[in-house]
């Protein structure tokens, strides 16, 4: 199941994200301790899929002189957010919505010190398009920090649907820490950290598992999905693969990642051309 909202048909309330999407919270909280390590002063921050807004405040109260735009698809999730109110009338909101696809940022080029993506990527079935719009906007010198699902994500599930219906795909595979490094590289951020953290959860009732997957998003838009009915018996054969009994463990590998807007690079407004200037090539010896 690739968590992709733009095509969710049922989606979940913000009460039904923060309670059940406690992963998205967990690495919301990772990024969050991280920013100790940046050695910057931003005055403009993107959150890049800002889910339900609790990784905007926590951004906002790091960088008290900053102001964060949350941008998030899907308005519903950020009623909470929205709703917030400074405490004196004369105090101006540091946190602003931005509801559209994080593949067209309303941001301008070169316009953030910071921008943050937290479990982004997985929504999108070309999650390059997301890193595209993120270093267009990142200025140089800034930062950009992510994290997203590495291939062990949902094996087990993934494995067990391919027992019982092999032809078709249920379980999108998460890409590699080294591939997300080469896709940062590739579009023009600088210095790469990546490093990954794997969890194991355990349920103990197969419907907590699809509640979680629910209310963080996840359906299957895969182009090799079954375009039929998926069936009763088939569901069946694949929940006894899954649990063998009624409690069985899932595995999430996430990889996070901190990298550097590349000051010898310059985007062209409006293309998608990238011009390295002369002087910063050096010859290899």
């Amino acid at each position: 199941m690739e968590p992709y909202p733009i095509h969710a048909r049922r989606l979940p309330s913000s009460a039904d994200f923060s309670q059940h999407a406690f992963i998205v919270k967990r690495t919301a909280d990772e990024l969050a301790s991280r920013l100790e390590l940046l050695a910057i002063e931003p005055t403009a921050i993107a959150d890049i899929g800002a889910h339900d807004g609790a990784l905007s405040q926590q951004l906002a109260a790091h960088f008290p002189a900053a102001q964060v735009t949350a941008v998030e698809p899907l308005q519903a999730l950020l009623t909470p957010l929205s709703s917030h109110k400074p405490r004196w009338p004369w105090q101006r909101s540091r946190i602003q919505s931005a509801y559209n696809p994080l593949t067209a940022l309303q941001q301008a080029d070169n316009s953030v010190q910071l921008a943050v993506s937290n479990l982004a990527l997985p929504r999108y079935a070309e999650p390059d398009a997301v890193l595209s719009e993120a270093a267009r906007i990142v200025a140089p010198g800034g930062a950009f920090m992510l994290s997203t699902l590495g291939p062990e994500s949902l094996r087990e599930l993934r494995d067990a649907w391919h027992a019982v219906d092999p032809d078709s795909a249920h379980v999108a595979t998460f890409t590699d820490m080294h591939d997300v490094g080469d896709a940062l590289v590739r579009h023009g951020f600088a210095e790469p950290v990546l490093d990954v953290e794997r969890l194991t959860i355990h349920y103990s009732d197969p419907a907590a598992l699809w509640r979680d997957l629910t209310a963080t998003l996840a359906r299957n838009v895969l182009p090799d999905r079954r375009n039929s009915l998926t069936g009763r018996q088939r569901f069946a054969r694949m929940l006894h693969k899954l649990t063998r009994g009624d409690s069985f463990d899932i595995t999430l590998e996430i990889v996070y990642a901190q990298c550097w807007g590349n000051p010898r690079t310059q985007r062209s407004a409006g293309t998608d051309e990238v011009r390295i200037s002369p002087t910063s090539i050096r010859r290899r010896v």
